[in-house]
């Protein structure tokens, strides 16, 4: 029984491709990093996008490196594909929370809870730099 890891993925400075290029083109962005995104996870983790520039990550993991290095992975990858595709290049930030697992307590986080971690540590991520992975 490995941990449910939620990670909330966020565009770094998206909006001045909205403001500079359209809204057309940021719609387009949003397409390709969401087929992006999709494309280099594994067949057994769940993608949604929540509003905005922000996309939603569900993953079974065994432990946080492992969640760590699944988002870093995709979050990494993404500016050069999303150039290879001839879209504005921009970067990510994410923030992880993990819940449940081998090693859990008797009570487990609830989905607020888990959430709430998870957008406690992208703003982290953001406030501290931007491009970057950063656990709740």
């Amino acid at each position: 029984s490995n941990p449910l890891c939620l990670a909330l993925v966020d565009l770094d400075h998206f909006k001045p491709v909205n403001d500079q290029l359209g809204h057309t083109a940021g719609d387009r962005l949003l397409r390709h990093t969401a087929r992006i995104l999709a494309e280099n996870l594994r067949a057994d983790d769940f993608l949604s996008r929540l509003g905005g520039d922000e996309f939603g990550l569900l993953l079974w993991v065994p432990d946080r490196q492992t969640a760590v290095a699944i988002i870093e992975r995709v979050r990494g990858r993404l500016p050069e594909q999303l150039a290879a595709a001839q879209q504005p290049v921009v970067t990510a930030s994410a923030g992880l929370a993990l819940g449940g697992g081998r090693n859990a307590s008797a009570e487990l986080p609830s989905a607020d809870e888990l959430f709430a971690a998870a957008d406690a540590a992208l703003l982290r991520a953001k406030r501290t730099g931007r491009n970057r992975t950063l656990c709740g």
